[in-house]
């Protein structure tokens, strides 16, 4: 019995150690699958974060190329991304030990460059907050042509601009502070850009006012004229023709120039401040006046009489003549006039024709832009300000010229500017009034001729599109992050992020 009892006990002893083993066996199993789940977790955890920081440092490639181009605006010499036919610019980051490499391209627009004259030389500047500030005569079916950019301080619509007006390698711009400016230059359909679509903008702008309003040193008010002057020099030509001589010098009265008498007026500054009760100088009849002598090339010349080829050498010649202007030297320039105008002055050039040459600026002032006729803003300095609106400039026969070569500058008046038949008017520098009428109605009206100045640029385009690529700099992957986004060219320089996406080449 005890045999047995023994003989069983050494059966369990074998029977438990198998279970040992197939419990060792399970064991190890859920071990070896446990320890491959908490190796993969941690190579996923790994890869994870080598994707997040491949992510981050996309973003901050994006995130550095928008603001290198934004930093290259505010010190004013773009190096990269400048316009459309640039190469791209590049460059790279590194973040969390993930190198980004970015690239840029221009879709719309241009940068603003170290050699543009100026970014405020505007065909046109309205500096009306008003609504209607830019008008145009309804008329025969021809456009009207105007060279270069055009800024809209207050609202114009389509009912103010009855003559529809084509812009010739330029913007239509007006500042993005005022409310509905988006949508009323969309509306302002009779302003046409002529370019191909993406060569001009119709966009609201973060340049100011007084930032589109061009840069000149104002010159020292000139001595009044010695009433002996005032009438002018009169002078025979070859032929009997007559022509008066005028010297540069503040003028208290309307010049007293005979209808169909010619006039040349010497290279110089002149200041028009006639009195309150006869405060419009008219010229008339088959009068031709000659501004200065041409200096500058591009400079359009309409030759009037043997008049308009005098020079100051030949006006100096005639007798007694140098004695009177020998006190004047300051106001005499080597070449082209500036005409001012202040209290209730005001020009009609009505039937006769004068041309303006531009006016001569010292080494220290070329990067200026040359003023052919001014009206004097505020009191100061020997000058008398216009009444806000005053009209200083008007016109509205046939048979009239009115050309300048340099820009017309009234921004506290208003200013007409005529053309019919064998009508010329011409500001070939532009325009800046508180109001502008330009008023061409019949078959000569190409003959309305404004531009910004020849070979000086146009003004930078509100704001430039551009596209950035941001891709991995160690060639590891072929995620990119793209976003397209609008920089503006003007002070604070911000961007405006258009879309923003993450994707695969």
């Amino acid at each position: 019995m005890n045999r047995l009892r023994r003989a069983r006990e050494g059966q369990d002893d074998g029977a438990a150690l198998v279970m040992a083993l197939v419990f060792l066996l399970i064991v190890s199993l859920f071990a070896m699958a446990a320890l491959d789940k908490s190796s993969s977790t941690i190579v996923s955890g790994q890869q994870l974060r080598l994707r997040g920081d491949l992510q981050y440092a996309l973003d901050g490639g994006v995130d550095r190329a928008l603001q290198v181009l934004r930093d290259e605006l505010g010190e004013g010499a773009p190096a990269s991304c400048v316009d459309p036919d640039d190469a791209d610019g590049v460059g790279d980051v590194t973040l969390n030990g993930q190198t980004a490499t970015y690239t840029c391209k221009t879709l719309a627009g241009r940068a603003a460059l170290t050699d543009d004259e100026a970014d405020t030389n505007y065909a046109l500047v309205t500096t009306s907050p008003s609504a209607g500030a830019l008008t145009t005569q309804a008329g025969i079916s021809q456009d009207l042509l105007v060279g270069g950019s055009v800024y809209l301080n207050g609202k114009v619509t389509n009912a103010h601009v009855g003559k529809p007006i084509q812009l010739i390698d330029g913007d239509l711009v007006s500042p993005s502070s005022r409310a509905g400016c988006d949508a009323d230059l969309a509306a302002l359909t009779n302003v046409q850009l002529t370019a191909p679509a993406g060569g001009q903008l119709r966009a609201c702008t973060e340049q100011t006012l007084a930032d589109a309003l061009p840069s000149f040193t104002m010159p020292t008010n000139p001595a009044t004229l010695p009433s002996v002057l005032t009438s002018g020099i009169q002078v025979l030509l070859v032929g009997g023709a007559k022509c008066r001589i005028f010297y540069p010098g503040t003028y208290t009265s309307v010049p007293a120039l005979p209808n169909g008498e010619h006039a040349y007026f010497v290279s110089g500054v002149y200041y028009f401040e006639f009195p309150n009760n006869s405060p419009t100088w008219t010229i008339d009849g088959d009068t031709s006046i000659t501004g200065g002598q041409r200096g500058v090339s591009t400079d359009t010349t309409v030759p009037t009489s043997q008049c308009s080829t005098m020079t100051d050498a030949t006006a100096m010649a005639q007798p007694g003549v140098a004695a009177y202007v020998a006190s004047m030297a300051a106001s005499r320039l080597d070449f082209g006039t500036t005409w001012i105008v202040g209290g209730k002055s005001t020009i009609d050039f009505k039937k006769g024709r004068a041309t303006l040459f531009t006016p001569y600026l010292p080494p220290a002032q070329v990067n200026e832009t040359p003023i052919n006729f001014i009206a004097i803003e505020s009191n100061g300095g020997g000058y008398k300000a216009v009444s806000l609106n005053q009209r200083v400039v008007s016109g509205g026969s046939n048979n009239t010229l009115m050309q300048l070569n340099a820009k017309l500058y009234a921004p506290s008046a208003a200013v007409d500017v005529f053309s019919t038949n064998s009508t010329v008017a011409a500001a070939r520098g532009g325009v800046v009034a508180y109001t502008i009428a330009l008023k061409a109605s019949a078959a000569g009206s190409d003959a309305l001729a404004i531009s910004a100045r020849p070979g000086k640029g146009k003004p930078r385009p509100p704001f430039r599109t551009v596209k950035i690529v941001s891709k991995d700099g160690a060639g590891g992957s072929s995620a990119t992050n793209t976003a397209v986004a609008t920089i503006s060219n003007y002070p604070p320089y911000t961007v405006t992020v258009l879309s923003w996406r993450t994707g695969t080449d």
